[in-house]
């Protein structure tokens, strides 16, 4: 058929006498198997997986279209937040972005496009079926995965591009999900988190010390666990969102690394702060700089590592902060090249408690600025107070000799009401030294 048609369109003759002869029915049937057999022609297109398009709710980390939103806790959040419909509650959280409280017509322009984006990864293909758990060591390559109903993560997954940049890969998860303590996603050979995306059906629960990367859309509640470090974003069709202590970036805010970092960990253990990382590849690196934050803002330096210059094998690193504050602080890792250009990792969060130094109390905290009360134990004779903010500038200070007044809890009065911020507040006596934050609202 194909061959008769090729003959009848090459035979220009044949042609002049259909168009001439006027036959208007021929020359439709003509036309129309012509285009039937250029279609039958052309091969069938198999289209992969793409990213689905977010529109407004790029600019987010945190927000659901109907829903109360929690912050508690010290929390480090890069990118906007808000709901569009339902209460916002930061407490302690640093945002560089955008507070949506109350809803305005950005929310209401995001509560969109979180469906659209909702939609468009329920209508590309059903993609490759996965067990009920991810996790233990897993790696898989871009693709679509579906996962039929409730499902889990628990250790090390890997997602593996390939090598290719634009590596996408789609998790569809038919039911609620949850990840135990300490879950680790890593990106490797070319993966980026902005090209990672898990739609889920139901609630999602993400517990205390996970690292997790990519954009999740989610059709139910959500919780995150304290010291969780997040790269991408949660975007709620419809759910309450809940969060405690964490450090979340959004993905188009991110520097990429002349590396290949496969992982960045900060843990408290004994009397100091161990911090890890390793690589899997490395361009013209001349050093590491590992620095330190309570806000997520202001760093200082802790230690500075060399490091491989160019290397395609996997390297480990490590060093340790052996003066660490109080409570939760934010980590980051600065790579320097040999030409003096540098760029940064991610922000990972760790919670220290002192141990061995005496106990105080700082309450209200937060408060409003106007005067705190401190209190510490009734056998220390004599206490220095020094209050610094964010800059490092001395704000105020008092030497508290507690054997004359008798009591354990004394008030703090700057000569001003402290503006609003993140403060820092050393006591130091006998040679021991503690210290804690004060947020001011």
């Amino acid at each position: 058929m194909i061959n008769s048609i090729a003959t009848l369109v090459n035979d220009k003759s044949k042609m002049k006498e259909l168009w001439s002869s006027n036959n208007f029915y021929k020359v439709t049937i003509l036309k129309n198997v012509m285009l039937a057999s250029t279609l039958f022609l052309i091969p069938t297109i198999i289209v992969a997986q793409t990213p689905p398009p977010l529109g407004v709710s790029e600019q987010f980390v945190l927000f659901t279209s109907i829903g109360a939103l929690e912050e508690s806790g010290v929390s480090s959040i890069v990118g906007d937040v808000g709901s569009n419909i339902g209460l916002v509650t930061v407490c302690g959280g640093c945002i560089i972005g955008t507070l949506h409280s109350p809803s305005n017509s950005t929310t209401a322009q995001c509560a969109i496009d979180v469906t659209a984006a909702w939609d468009n990864i329920n209508a590309q293909p059903a993609g490759t079926l996965l067990g009920a758990q991810l996790g233990n060591g897993q790696v898989l390559s871009p693709a679509i995965y579906l996962l039929a109903g409730a499902s889990t993560a628990i250790g090390t997954l890997t997602l593996d591009g390939g090598g290719n940049p634009d590596a996408c890969f789609i998790f569809k998860m038919d039911g609620a999900f949850s990840a135990a303590a300490s879950t680790t996603i890593i990106l490797t050979n070319g993966t980026k988190a902005c090209n990672v995306f898990w739609r889920v059906e139901g609630a999602v629960d993400i517990a205390t010390g996970s690292v997790w990367k990519g954009t999740m859309i989610i059709g139910g509640a959500s919780t995150v666990g304290t010291m969780c470090n997040i790269e991408g974003r949660f975007l709620h069709v419809t759910g309450a969102v809940s969060v405690e202590s964490l450090t979340i970036t959004k993905t188009t805010s991110l520097f990429y690394l002349p590396i290949e970092l496969l992982s960045f960990t900060a843990r408290a253990k004994d009397e100091h702060v161990q911090l890890n990382w390793v690589t899997a590849s490395e361009t013209n690196n001349d050093d590491f700089t590992v620095e330190r934050s309570i806000d997520g803002i202001n760093f200082e330096t802790i230690a500075i590592v060399d490091g491989a210059g160019n290397s395609s094998q996997i390297l480990n690193y490590s060093a340790v902060d052996n003066a660490p504050l109080n409570g939760i602080s934010h980590y980051r890792l600065k790579q320097t090249d040999y030409d003096g250009q540098f760029d940064y990792s991610n922000l990972v969060a760790v919670e220290f408690k002192n141990r061995n130094n005496f106990i105080f109390n700082i309450y209200p905290n937060p408060n409003d600025g106007q005067s705190f009360n401190f209190k510490i134990p009734k056998n220390i004779a004599e206490v220095l107070v020094v209050v610094y903010d964010m800059l490092g500038k001395e704000i105020y200070s008092k030497v508290i000799i507690t054997g004359i007044n008798g009591n354990d809890v004394y008030a703090i009065n700057p000569s001003q009401k402290l503006n609003s911020g993140v403060y820092l507040i050393i006591a130091s006596s006998s040679f021991k030294i503690y210290n804690e934050r004060l947020i001011i609202k």
